[in-house]
């Protein structure tokens, strides 16, 4: 009985591994992580993953990279603007905070998918964005100046913009929190200003931090849109309003809702530009394990680990087992009874002898005495021998009165 314990026990260990493994295989997931300022793929406080994650969520995040394995090494290579593939008529260009600067025929690929009809948001601050507007032909500008408002939270740099024009992007926004920022310079008719700084705003050109007679002052324009051709392009003068760390502070997470509902109600693929960033820690692929286990495959494996548990600690499951099995016999033999197909009788089980009894009994209770139980076996058996020649005798008597009579 002990052997059989142990060998029930490696078997429920072997099954728990076998569906640890499973689990271990079906949550593993490969993740892509940075470190950059402004990147989709940094999950820290300085980063975008939040607006790549919503657009996932409502089906419309365009993968903008390729993997390439080579020997057990993952290469991360991001797709440039050429090879995106942009369709004017239903895809969203998203560049956030830019580095890198905007070749000649970057820009003009640009501008051709705005004016065709596409829309680009682009949200830069001190970055290369200039660039990029001057190359597609746009009229409006980032100043490149840090703008301070005497609207602040803690100090003027991060400014609260509560100046804000109705738009599906300000709905239920009232004030926005600022990391930062510039202001962008807005000329033609085509362009529409939607949050702008207070009149308390100006522009710190000599970089002092403080507020110097001849500075321009406010307000600015921060967030607008410009059309241009059948398309537009939405410019932010922060895109720190968009990272992960200012998400929650103040309106910015309503804002951040507004732009991911607003651009992925009209369009079918949302791309973000990761490729003019100077990767000084360029992204990483690893793996891990999701969180994600639905309540149902939870309940299952607790079941699984019960049935184990009782299995290998007592004998519950064996008897019930042995119970089903006899009581299906007994279904099958009234079915062939009824059927007229009487089951095959079985061929005699040979009786044991003392000895095997003798032995079975040893390993269930090691601690019996073997004398006292051998004595009792063969009591035992010539107890059964008697009654056995009893009842033939009896059944002899029966079959000589019913011939009598």
């Amino acid at each position: 009985m002990q052997g059989s314990r142990v060998k029930r026990a490696y078997v429920s260990v072997a099954v728990l591994l076998l569906v640890v493994a499973l689990f271990a295989v079906t949550m593993a997931t490969p993740i892509f992580s940075s470190t950059n300022d402004f990147s989709i793929y940094n999950t820290s406080w300085n980063g975008a993953s939040n607006i790549a994650v919503a657009t996932y969520q409502l089906g419309r995040f365009a993968p903008a990279l390729t993997v390439e394995a080579t020997g057990t090494d993952l290469t991360i290579i991001n797709s440039d603007l050429f090879e995106m593939d942009l369709d004017p008529t239903t895809d969203v260009l998203m560049i956030l905070g830019p580095t890198k600067s905007f070749t000649t025929a970057e820009s003009g690929l640009v501008g051709a998918f705005v004016k065709a009809g596409g829309l680009l948001v682009l949200a830069d601050d001190f970055g290369t964005g200039n660039g990029l507007l001057v190359g597609m032909g746009a009229s409006s500008r980032f100043s490149g100046k840090l703008m301070m408002d005497l609207s602040f939270d803690r100090s003027p740099e991060f400014s609260v913009c509560f100046d804000l024009k109705e738009d599906p992007l300000t709905a239920n926004v009232s004030r926005l929190l600022m990391n930062y920022p510039t202001s962008i310079s807005v000329s033609g008719s085509g362009t529409t200003v939607i949050a702008e700084s207070s009149v308390a705003s100006w522009l710190d050109s000599d970089g002092d931090r403080t507020r110097d007679l001849g500075e321009p002052q406010g307000p600015f324009p921060l967030i607008v849109r410009e059309r241009m051709g059948s398309g537009s392009i939405l410019l932010l003068s922060d895109p720190s309003i968009l990272i992960n760390g200012m998400i929650d502070q103040l309106d910015n997470g309503v804002f951040a809702d507004n732009l991911v509902t607003d651009i992925c109600s009209l369009r079918l693929a949302v791309y973000f530009d990761e490729s003019h960033r100077d990767y000084f820690d360029p992204i990483t692929a690893t793996t891990q394990l999701t969180a994600e286990i639905s309540d149902s495959d939870k309940f299952h494996v607790l079941i699984v680990a019960f049935v184990l548990l009782v299995w290998v600690t007592t004998d519950y499951i064996g008897r019930l087992v042995g119970t089903v099995v006899q009581g299906m016999r007994r279904i099958w033999g009234r079915i062939l009874r009824l059927l007229g197909r009487n089951a095959i009788e079985p061929e005699p089980v040979a009786p044991e002898t003392v000895e095997e009894l003798l032995a079975k009994m040893m390993e269930l209770h090691p601690e019996w005495k073997v004398g006292l139980l051998r004595h009792a076996l063969r009591e035992r058996n010539r107890h059964n021998e008697f009654l056995g020649k009893l009842t033939e005798k009896t059944t002899l008597i029966d079959h000589a009165k019913s011939d009598s009579e």
